[in-house]
């Protein structure tokens, strides 16, 4: 059983997977962390088709989301299209995001991603 640093363990936290039609309704970020309590472990009746899986986080403490990020990459967790599974993208929910569509959302994250990723090495 994990416990605090002085006492009980720490809250639930609360896993909104996203869906096909949150892509395609135009379903904000905002609206998502704002029905998180509803939406907490459901699963979506057609799941969202991203090339890179995404964690995305929010009210979490800097040094709490870098201990997450290391988790879920040593944790080798793979993801994707069929056939096609990689790594999760990983990011944090910033004020900015907030009337952003998940849709928009997804392609910067991932545009982000790509650009940042290494490439290949030169000999």
């Amino acid at each position: 059983v994990a416990s605090g640093p002085s006492g009980p363990p720490p809250p639930p936290v609360p896993i909104a997977v996203i869906g096909k039609v949150d892509l395609t309704q135009g379903t904000t970020l905002g609206k998502v962390l704002s029905e998180l309590q509803e939406r907490d472990s459901v699963l979506p009746d057609e799941e969202a088709q991203l090339k890179i899986p995404l964690v995305l986080f929010s009210g979490f403490l800097p040094l709490q989301v870098s201990g997450l990020i290391k988790a879920i990459v040593g944790s080798g967790i793979r993801g994707g299209m069929p056939g096609m599974e990689v790594p999760p993208m990983c990011a944090i929910a910033v004020p900015k995001a907030m009337d952003k569509t998940l849709l928009q959302l997804c392609e910067e994250i991932e545009g982000d991603h790509l650009a940042n990723a290494p490439g290949p090495q030169q000999p």
